[in-house]
């Protein structure tokens, strides 16, 4: 029903406005925590431009497993927004100072964006990345994945973003 959806979309949007009301009132220990919400609702509202915000936001504001989180929140908002160049940008930067349990996410993440941005050296070091730091299932579909990027970057398929 078509009063469902758009009542659905108001409660979202309602959402999201009281979490901004209480961010400003929010103390200091509270801060992520609120941020992780509005990051969550803004992308439940479909407001892109706002989730993106909260999770530079929080990025900025926490340390360890919660800015490795926004990172890749920020990341994949900006790569749905087609700002890939600064998705790989924050990706790189992610992985300089996440605990090895991001770091496969985020080497997964950087070579997925890289490759649909047409970077394909960026994609294969992702790719290469994660086949040196994990004992995944599919490591089959990685070598595959290796071996695919290389023949594409020696015939001249490489693209870039700068």
């Amino acid at each position: 029903d078509l009063d469902l959806v758009v009542l659905g979309d108001v409660q979202k949007a309602a959402r999201l406005a009281a979490l901004k009301a209480l961010l400003s009132e929010a103390p200091s220990g509270a801060r992520d925590g609120v941020l992780l919400d509005m990051a969550k609702a803004a992308q439940d509202a479909g407001d892109l431009p706002a989730a993106a915000l909260a999770w530079e936001d929080l990025s900025a504001s926490a340390d360890g497993a919660v800015r490795s989180l926004a990172e890749l929140g920020q990341a994949a908002i900006l790569t749905k927004t087609g700002d890939t160049a600064k998705a790989l940008q924050i990706l790189e930067k992610a992985r300089g100072t996440a605990s090895k349990p991001f770091l496969l996410a985020i080497d997964r993440q950087m070579a997925v964006t890289a490759e649909a941005a047409g970077d394909l050296k960026a994609a294969l070091t992702g790719y290469e990345r994660m086949k040196a730091e994990s004992s995944m299932q599919n490591m089959s579909y990685i070598d595959s994945k290796i071996e695919a990027l290389r023949a594409k970057i020696e015939a001249g398929g490489q693209k870039s973003n700068g």
